[in-house]
């Protein structure tokens, strides 16, 4: 398939967790689960994406970023207002993405699915919950202009400065390129995978129709809980954008089939596409309806769209 990921030479060994990293991550979950909420340090959870406190922020990376655009050689002013439309365009998109995400992980489907994973265990939902929150709001993203970032990539989530990076005009197919980053952030840390989303992954995975359609290589890079779990997020937003069900509602085997027609009619996203071919047609309803996140047992230094 056009446009589908390969595994980055520096994505074939992940590097292994260090232990004070652990530490420290758990130390905040249980921090979380004793007082029943983290204080934010930058942005608290509840908090609008770009208030007045970060404007000015904002403001300045456009300004930055502009002025790097005109380092590369002589631009018009006409030129120069069209690229910074096309910044400010690409930073609407990206933060209704993270709005939805983010209504996502305070929604009481989310705390449902996430129940079922932790064996209701509901203190431990809150803490994971709050730090997904923390994850997601306690830092801004950035941005660098035109359709890639590097070559083949349109949006990368680096562990080593927990930031999200994203391309201002991703090409037709990878629109939703924040929804996959910023999941990788919310779950970023580590965590380990709960024995119930690792089983039913493992179980519904679509092996051979994954090699025949995107490659070998492909399908080991896509068989981790992290690129799963990135790409399911897609689908659901595209679903929702799309008008085919809210996030909040049970998905249902109309949806799969509508899913399908609208795949066939190249109406959704690469990522959607990717999550379709990869899961087995009688695990679908069970995974969308039961798995919140499902984070990988050990860091991965870069995850790459």
């Amino acid at each position: 398939m056009e446009g589908a990921p390969k595994i980055p030479e520096e994505n074939k060994e992940k590097p292994k967790t260090s232990i004070a990293d652990k530490l420290k991550r758990w130390a905040k979950i249980g921090a979380i689960a004793t007082v029943g909420f983290l204080p934010l340090e930058d942005a608290q959870a509840g908090d609008v994406l770009i208030n007045e406190n970060n404007k000015a922020e904002r403001e300045a990376k456009i300004d930055s970023l502009i002025n790097e655009i005109k380092k590369v050689g002589n631009k018009t002013d006409l030129e120069i207002d069209d690229m910074r439309n096309a910044i400010e365009d690409a930073h609407k998109n990206y933060d209704e993405q993270k709005e939805w995400l983010k209504d996502v992980i305070g929604s009481e489907e989310y705390k449902k699915r996430l129940l079922k994973e932790l064996d209701f265990d509901e203190k431990a939902a809150d803490a994971y919950i709050e730090l997904r929150k923390e994850n997601l709001n306690d830092k801004d993203y950035n941005l660098k202009f035109g359709s890639m970032i590097e070559d083949g990539v349109v949006g990368q989530y680096n562990h080593d400065d927990k930031l999200v990076h994203l391309a201002t005009n991703p090409p037709k197919g990878r629109e939703a390129s924040g929804i996959h980053e910023f999941t990788h952030d919310i779950t970023d840390g580590g965590v380990s995978i709960s024995p119930k989303a690792e089983d039913l992954l493992t179980k519904s995975f679509n092996l051979e129709l994954v090699k025949e359609k995107l490659g070998e290589t492909t399908a080991a890079y896509l068989y981790s809980a992290t690129e799963r779990d990135a790409r399911k997020k897609v689908l659901e937003y595209d679903l929702e954008k799309l008008g085919v069900k809210k996030y909040g509602e049970e998905f249902k085997q109309e949806h799969y089939e509508k899913a399908v027609e609208l795949m066939k009619e190249g109406k959704l996203s690469a990522n959607s596409v990717e999550f379709i071919l990869m899961t087995k047609p009688d695990y679908f309803l069970q995974i969308m309806n039961e798995i919140a996140e499902n984070p990988n047992s050990t860091d991965e230094s870069h995850l790459k769209a």
